[in-house]
């Protein structure tokens, strides 16, 4: 059969099937749910293809296609899913069953993930059921029915599928912001732990204190190894377990690993991450802060980080931030300090905000000092917590131990006593007692143990160890050694199947052998103990810290050659054969091979930087160099990995052929990692290298400049390097030393002449980029060297505007003092000042003080905000510069000043969910408008404040509306739609917005039956009815419920809608569910038409509920329910007289309907509604027939889903003189 789908043809759906089906062919059996649905599915697709087109009525074929769309849709999801997960497909290759079930035992997938793909799978294939039974009957009522339960269901799965999509965009925005995710470590180390381990702390007074006082500090020290992470593990479950349930409670925390790569960016945002995760919804100005940046293609800074930190922690009432091993947080990194810049951060907020802070850390003299003031306490691992970790260990020793209890008995004290309250040396010495192989062997390592001071009692441990693995066979000894010497000097922490490969690799040979791979289980067991897998992460790493102490001191005797073997062996990896053949053949190759190397990515990164510090094989290193097509791979990882390779997986599949075109040679990589001997070599055998460019356009000098790796430079230069060469973006070496802001080379260019006028897209100088980059010797050598301090480029923007708008103080003060033009416009007419408001990376006042007291002026206005008539000071609180707005408004920017929306800047606060702007501008108003007007003051819309806190800003809410509220906001204001805040409160599912507005006054009965004037429509678009043609479309198709124009109360909304815990809100409030709309409908019959089974039931136990009620077509709720046939609903009304059938007028020709009318409505409806201008506005504006439930729009658009009538075909006339309307 053939019925034209085009992409929802049932063969791309059988073809999606059968990859799915051989991908899953070798998964493990808690996988083979997902095989067996995929297979019905292809067994339902078949008994589709034996049927006849002719079967099939347009209605069905509709359904088909609807049908075969969605189930694509997932198939292919699952795929994408799959791609992701590494998951390979059957390839031709010996060894691919043994290489898919390796990949497959890496994965690690969410059960309830598994669990929703085979659900959506079985809804699928009962849908393609259903269907396929109906086209085989006659065609009846029941096949019409059948339809109507069809769509019902695919009307839930659609719902559910916007639930996941917001989902989804949820995800992707916290892991946008922080992808790591510190409940995996958490949960790993709480479940390391003995039960009833660290509760004595939980019970200490300094801890109860901390707990039940608000902005406390509290700083746990201890020795190395004495279970200080068990214990934040066990307070941060207890304090999980404590405010469960608590939305605004917040929860965070963070555990430093000297294993980990650690930054300012990172600590800040995995902590953010953790308190979006504890709300609801994500907080908006988070949303508008990943829409700029993934607009731009750019990342959030660290002072954007801070500010959303701050700004979700304002959302808790209390907020805990729990931070374990700070003596393992990095003391700085390339771009400054850590440690301590992170710590005065995170010290302040309990001062500024209600934050409890807790932290544990070796004894550290210098942590110690900057906890002063708050309280501290040492801990260790008791007897009792330590004795409970060697009754479950002993079940790790020979058999003969658990025969004498006496012996047990004795490990147990002898283990105790020589811990010294570490359970890390408990670990250690139980380890050594694994292989003794009598009772004697035991008794002497357990004398051993005795006697040693704190100082020495670890090496003494680590040396016992490495004695035990130098026991081992050669082989077993020689990958012992290796495996701790990648773990220990690896630049990034290896994952298990990185470390597997790294370890399996040959030296100088020409691929990798996967027969040469040792599984993680067989290194672990070789380094006796001393290495572990991180479960959360699939890190392979040490036991503790001290252990990598140990081994950075025993490297140059134990194992000398382990840094060569470590460069040669990523020198040998990245020049493997297989890349380069697959570079040859084509992008897909390629990309499928890397896929599937998980180890490429750590020699890719970082095989140069062990070259540099520990040179390993040079002409190896050279030979690489040197070969063309193995560069070539490089710069296409790079190239994809840099989101400059616009050719991704999905359009993979349709280039298969395409050839590996970005460039990259030797010198380019060599110069990237600051190799200067190879450097010299590759100029000397051909002196043109100096000059090839790479797939951006750059030669070797922009790379070694844009690294910094000075040495490189001079080199270059000398060799004669061109200084005035441009990459693709038109940048110049001079650029380059000036974004990173080293003067000596500076120098260097300027004195061979180097231009210091040249653009740069977006048409920024090297001046520019000095100034943003806050550079200011930088910039005083090129004022000195001749650049205009106000050369607009082609960006049209001074210096000025990058120091400015990157809030550099001391930069700004620099340039004004030498004679920078502090009111220089943009053509968009803004200034510095603009910049430094609407653009910072962070709030600047003091920029902002200093522009102005060196003559910036307040009142020019930018194009943009001209045209929208806002002054700075709305500018201000829209970009939450809240500071700013006070100093503004100081200088005479008034607080009510109106844009052309009639916006004051009140309406700007809320609208964006700064609070605290609106709190400032409320406070200020308070002096001038006691009355309250100013709170209460309607937009060019009708709105208050009020109104658009709840209609705009969905995540701040609840803390605005009772900060307005308690400033005497009206709650039953209505807009010139009719809309009251109870509206939108309702529309957004609001409860605790809803609830402060009932708690305050708010009528659950608004509105009355007086519907709004059609005309009111237009109000906002500032047209007439007879200028409808002009409104956009979407606002018909999309436009959001007018009450006045319906009559419905609220109520009957919070019903339709589904929100049952509204609805009891507004019953306990008053709410009459027997007030019917402007059809005569009440709350009952809402309930019914929508499907709400708890709500007929929570309905039909209401005081005084009236079942009788009939509404404009005669019809009760109980005859609604029967009409629907929902059986489950019709059981409730059982004391209900069945009622008569309907009359003949429902069967009237639809010819007879009057063609002025929208298609939107059905025939049952129009005979009921007589005025034609009532029911041209009511339906052509909600685009839905309104005698069915909102909730139905998405059903099948040619009929009634109350009535089952078809709606009306025909097209809207245009009006004549002589209209009605």
């Amino acid at each position: 059969m053939s019925f034209g789908f085009g992409i929802g043809d049932f063969l791309v759906v059988l073809k999606l099937a059968k990859e799915l089906k051989d991908r899953f062919a070798q998964a493990p059996k808690e996988y083979k749910g997902i095989y067996q649905e995929v297979e019905s599915i292809s067994i339902v697709l078949h008994r589709i293809e034996d049927l006849d087109e002719d079967d099939f009525e347009e209605e069905q074929i509709e359904e088909m296609e609807r049908l075969l769309q969605n189930c694509q849709d997932l198939l292919s999801e699952l795929s994408l899913k799959l791609d992701k997960l590494q998951v390979l497909s059957n390839d031709s290759s010996p060894h691919w069953k043994q290489k898919v079930r390796r990949a497959w035992k890496r994965i690690t997938w969410d059960q309830k993930e598994i669990n929703e793909y085979r659900s959506r799978i079985v809804s699928n294939i009962t849908l393609f059921n259903l269907l396929v039974g109906s086209i085989n009957q006659s065609l009846t009522v029941e096949i019409a029915n059948g339809i109507r339960a069809l769509s019902f269901k695919q009307d839930v799965f659609i719902q559910r599928q916007e639930q996941k999509e917001e989902d989804h965009e949820r995800d992707k925005i916290l892991s946008w912001i922080s992808p790591a995710s510190l409940a995996a470590r958490q949960s790993e180390v709480f479940k390391s732990r003995q039960e009833g381990t660290g509760r004595w702390l939980l019970k200490t007074e300094e801890f109860t204190h901390w707990l039940s006082q608000e902005k406390q500090i509290l700083l746990c020290t201890g020795i190395p190894g004495a279970g200080k992470t068990v214990l934040v593990s066990v307070i941060i479950d207890y304090l999980e377990t404590t405010f469960s349930g608590q939305e605004d409670i917040g929860i965070a925390y963070y555990f430093c690993d000297f294993r980990q790569e650690q930054s300012l960016f990172g600590m800040y945002s995995a902590i953010l991450r953790q308190l979006l995760q504890g709300k609801a919804s994500i907080p908006e100005h988070v949303v508008s802060l990943h829409q700029k940046h993934n607009q731009r293609g750019t990342l959030p800074s660290i002072n954007d980080i801070i500010e959303a930190l701050i700004v979700t922690m304002s959302r808790y009432r209390r907020s805990f931030i729990i931070l374990d091993a700070l003596d393992e947080c990095p003391l700085s990194d390339s771009l400054g300090s850590v440690r301590y810049a992170f710590l005065r951060q995170i010290l302040s907020l309990p001062n500024e905000h209600d934050v409890s802070l807790l932290a544990t850390s070796r004894i550290d003299q210098e942590i110690i000092a900057l906890f002063e003031g708050g309280t501290s306490m040492e801990v260790q691992a008791t007897r009792e917590d330590i004795q409970q970790y060697i009754d479950v260990r002993l079940n790790d020793l020979r058999p003969f131990v658990h025969r004498k209890p006496e012996l047990k008995q004795c490990i147990k004290d002898e283990i105790t006593d020589a811990a010294k309250g570490m359970f890390l040396l408990a670990r250690l010495y139980l380890n050594l007692l694994t292989d003794q192989p009598n009772e004697k062997g035991i008794r002497k390592v357990l004398t051993s143990f005795q006697g040693g001071s704190r100082t020495n009692i670890y090496k003494a441990a680590y040396d016992q160890t490495v004695k035990r693995m130098e026991s081992q066979s050669p082989d077993a000894l020689e990958l012992a050694k290796r495996t701790i010497g990648w773990i220990t000097n690896a630049k990034r922490p290896l994952k298990v199947e990185e470390l597997e490969e790294a370890l399996a690799i040959e030296i100088k040979s020409s691929d990798l052998d996967e027969t040469n791979i040792t599984d993680i289980e067989q290194l672990t067991s070789y380094c006796c103990g001393l290495v572990m897998v991180d479960e959360a992460t699939k890190h392979v790493k040490l036991v503790h810290y001290t252990t990598q102490t140990y081994f950075e001191g025993l490297w140059e005797t134990w194992c000398p050659e382990i840094h060569q073997i470590i460069t040669n062996s990523c020198l040998t990896y990245v020049a493997y054969d297989s890349f380069e053949e697959a570079a040859s053949d084509s992008v897909i190759e390629l990309d499928t091979l890397l896929s599937n190397r998980p180890f490429y990515k750590y020699p890719v990164h970082y095989w140069g930087h062990h070259f540099r510090e520990h040179p390993g094989n040079h002409s190896m290193a050279l030979h690489y160099l040197r070969n063309k097509n193995k560069a070539k791979v490089f710069a296409f990882y790079f190239e994809k990995l840099e989101n400059r390779f616009k050719i991704y997986r999905d359009s993979l599949r349709n280039i298969s052929e395409s050839s590996i075109t970005v460039e990259m040679s030797g010198i380019h990589l060599a110069s990237r990692f600051g190799l200067s001997d190879l450097v010299r070599d590759l100029l000397d055998e051909d002196p043109s290298n100096i000059d090839v460019r790479d797939y951006s356009g750059r030669d070797a000098l922009h790379i070694a400049l844009s690294h910094d790796h000075e040495k490189v430079v001079n080199i270059l230069l000398d060799r004669g390097a061109n200084i005035e060469s441009r990459d693709k973006l038109n940048h110049t070496p001079m650029h380059r030393a000036c974004e990173i802001g080293n003067d000596r080379i500076v120098i260097t260019l300027l004195e061979s002449g180097a231009s210091v006028t040249h653009w740069a897209i977006p048409g920024l100088t090297p001046l520019h980029f000095a100034a943003g980059a806050g550079h200011e010797t930088t910039v005083k050598l090129l004022l000195e060297n001749g650049a205009d301090i106000d050369f607009p480029g082609g960006c049209f923007e001074t210096p000025l505007f990058q120091a400015a708008r990157k809030g550099h103080e001391s930069m700004v003060q620099l340039l004004l003092e030498h004679g920078a033009y502090v009111n220089y416009k943009h053509y968009t007419g803004a200034t510095p000042l603009h910049a430094a408001i609407t653009d910072a990376i962070r709030p600047v006042p003091d920029v902002v003080r200093l522009l102005v007291k060196n003559g910036a002026s307040i009142k020019i206005q930018a194009s943009k905000e001209a045209d929208l008539g806002q002054n700075l000071l709305h500018l201000a609180i829209r970009k939450r510069q809240n500071e700013v707005a006070e100093y503004l408004m100081s200088l005479g920017l008034k607080f009510d000043s109106l844009d052309r929306a009639d916006r004051t800047p009140l309406h700007i606060a809320v609208m964006k969910g700064n609070e605290a702007g609106a709190e400032l501008l409320l406070r200020k108003a308070q002096l001038v408008f006691p009355d309250g007007s100013y709170v209460n003051f309607k937009d060019g819309n009708g709105d208050t404040p009020l109104n658009l806190a709840i209609w705009h800003d969905y995540n701040h809410t609840l803390e605005i509306t009772e900060l307005l509220v308690k400033n005497g906001a009206d709650v039953n204001t209505e807009n010139y739609w009719g809309n009251t805040p109870l509206a939108g409160a309702i529309i957004r599912w609001a409860v605790d917005v809803t609830r402060v507005l009932l708690e305050n006054g708010a009528d659950p009965n608004l509105p009355d039956n007086n519907p709004k004037e059609p005309d009111m429509l237009y109000l906002p678009f500032g047209l007439g009815p007879h200028d409808h043609e002009f409104i956009p479309s979407h606002f018909f198709t999309h436009a959001f419920p007018c009450w006045r124009l319906q009559c419905r109360r609220p109520l009957q909304w919070a019903i339709s809608q589904g929100h049952e815990d509204i609805a009891k809100l507004l019953l306990e409030s008053g709410a009459d569910p027997n007030i019917p709309d402007i059809f005569g409908r009440t709350a009952l019959h809402t309930a019914v038409c929508s499907g709400q089974i708890e709500m007929v039931r929570m309905l039909l136990t209401f005081p005084g509920i009236d079942e009788s009620h009939v509404d404009n077509w005669g019809l009760t709720a109980f005859v609604e329910s029967q009409r629907r046939q929902n059986d489950e609903i019709s059981m409730f009304f059982e004391n209900t007289e069945v009622p008569d059938p309907p009359s003949e007028e429902y069967n009237s020709d639809v010819e007879e309907i009057d063609w002025h009318v929208s298609p939107h409505i059905c025939y049952v409806c129009l005979k009921k509604v007589d005025d034609s201008k009532e029911r041209y506005f009511l339906c052509r504006n909600l685009a839905f027939c309104e005698f069915c439930s909102p909730l139905e729009m998405e059903m099948d658009e040619r009929r009634c889903p109350a009535c089952g009538d078809c709606l009306v075909e025909g097209k809207l006339h245009q009006e004549s003189d002589d209209s009605d309307y």
